[in-house]
């Protein structure tokens, strides 16, 4: 099939009800060179493996401190950057790989609103030709017409439309943003990524730019990606906030319940920094302070990429627990711990709740070990349960499905410990036979015994609490 046809084919298969922009597993590394030769001798991993959904019409905010690849994560969304790895969709059609025309055809859907209004604009160019620029590139307006359109953009940003004949540098730093998002929204883009539109602004300039993204959206009918350092504004404008560390999503959650309840520690520890303009409060109330620094990028932690200043992870490795068999250890692959502990289940279950999908919708936990621990995850997130049990045939390799559920449901499974991972997979795939959509695998302990690799060579997203390697076991 010609690449047009099979683009159109897919462009026609996609539906409103479905994600307008889908990111799977997406990597974006950078070389790291060194010596007289300049060999590559690492990899910068600025994103590194990262889910992500935008519905069309919502507004995704990425929050994260300097340096943790979110504006990465937004060029790479809209094929400014080539990604590594993983793949990108858009409107149900895999972009990843596109080039030449269609590319271009693809860059009139998707739009990007600079950081620094100074750098952003060529100041060699009138505002005219800056926001002309991508019109004359698509063919869409010559002439009288174009001019009228131009025009027409800066009214809809706030601006007088003679202005269109000066340069950048005759305007304020506000100004020259809504010049920004004239150009942006000159090709008529459904999708924009809004990287820190507001940061180089003056607090009421702020607002004001806010305010006309706000407008735009409602008049558009926009779908943005907005990322920012401050979580106030991000709670402003956005529908769901995705928290982002050292190149991973640490938590997506809707914009009013992450404020009110953040799951991860790292979320908590931002919200902490957020000043409360009351003299009163802001004395009283306990600042989370985190210890450390930010590992580095190029050799990031196994694991959980917090986990090296997390302070419920320091707490995790600390004392020795009785084991059923009545030994004390603190070793935590033992399938029995959590019921000899009813406070580390709980706190265990607290862990893997925060790594559960949010777009999950049922549990699933193979028996023995995990039933428990499902248990404690679903108290956490409120999802209903769902058990794999053994079947009682054979060598016990048989599953079967106990409890109700509903063809279709997108599942998360909760497993104590992941060895080979072959338990893990045949559980998975009588989820799957009762028709099941198994979106992830969440785990206490991955024991390095090739488990990880198995599932993940079965394309199923995976992430273990732990790795025995990074414990220090007695």
């Amino acid at each position: 099939m010609p690449e047009a046809a099979t683009a159109k084919h897919l462009t026609m298969a996609w539906t409103a009800n479905d994600p307008l922009l889908t990111v799977s597993d997406l990597k974006v590394w950078f070389p790291v060179a060194s010596g007289v030769m300049q060999r590559t001798v690492g990899h910068v991993h600025a994103v590194d493996g990262v889910d992500l959904e935008i519905r069309a019409g919502e507004t995704l905010g990425l929050v994260g401190e300097s340096g943790c690849g979110k504006s990465t994560l937004g060029r790479a969304a809209i094929r400014l950057l080539k990604p590594t790895g993983g793949t990108v969709h858009f409107k149900g059609e895999d972009i990843t790989s596109i080039r030449g025309e269609h590319l271009r055809a693809l860059r009139r859907e998707m739009a990007m609103i600079f950081q620094d209004p100074y750098a952003s604009l060529d100041p060699r160019q009138t505002v005219g030709d800056i926001i002309g620029e991508p019109i004359d590139v698509h063919g869409l307006a010559k002439g009288k017409e174009r001019q009228d359109r131009i025009r027409e953009l800066l009214r809809v940003v706030g601006m007088n439309p003679r202005f269109a004949d000066r340069y950048p540098h005759e305007f304020s730093g506000g100004q020259r943003q809504r010049i920004g998002i004239a150009r942006a929204l000159a090709v008529e883009p459904t999708f924009i990524v809004c990287d820190e539109p507001i940061s180089a602004l003056d607090v009421s300039i702020q607002a004001q730019i806010i305010n006309l993204l706000e407008n735009l959206q409602s008049k558009f009918k926009l779908t943005y990606l907005f990322i920012a350092h401050d979580l106030s504004v991000v709670k402003h404008i956005s529908n769901r906030v995705a928290v982002m560390y050292l190149g991973k999503i640490m938590e997506v959650a809707p914009g009013q319940q992450l404020y009110r309840r953040p799951r991860h520690p790292y979320t908590g520890s931002l919200l902490s920094a957020i000043p409360i303009p009351d003299p009163k409060v802001e004395l009283q109330r306990k600042r989370l302070i985190l210890q450390g620094d930010v590992a580095s990028p190029v050799n990031p932690p196994s694991g959980c990429r917090f986990r090296t200043r997390c302070p419920r992870a320091a707490s995790y490795l600390k004392g020795d627990f009785v084991l059923r068999s009545g030994r004390r250890s603190n070793r935590y692959f033992d399938k029995f711990l959590f019921e000899t502990d009813p406070a580390l289940l709980k706190r265990i279950g607290a862990e893997l709740a925060r790594l559960v999908p949010a777009e999950t919708q049922r549990l699933a936990a193979p028996e023995l070990g995990a039933v428990l621990l499902g248990g404690a995850v679903s108290l956490e997130t409120g999802l209903p349960l769902v058990l794999v049990r053994k079947e009682p045939k054979g060598y016990g390799t048989a599953k079967q499905l106990e409890g109700r559920f509903h063809a279709g449901e997108r599942v998360t499974v909760i497993e104590d410990v992941v060895t080979t991972g072959g338990d893990s997979l045949r559980s998975i795939e009588a989820l799957r036979a009762a028709e099941l959509d198994v979106i992830h695998l969440v785990v206490v302990l991955d024991r390095g015994e090739g488990g990880e690799e198995n599932i993940r060579e079965a394309r199923i997203p995976y992430s273990p609490l732990f790795r025995i390697q990074d414990l220090p076991l007695d």
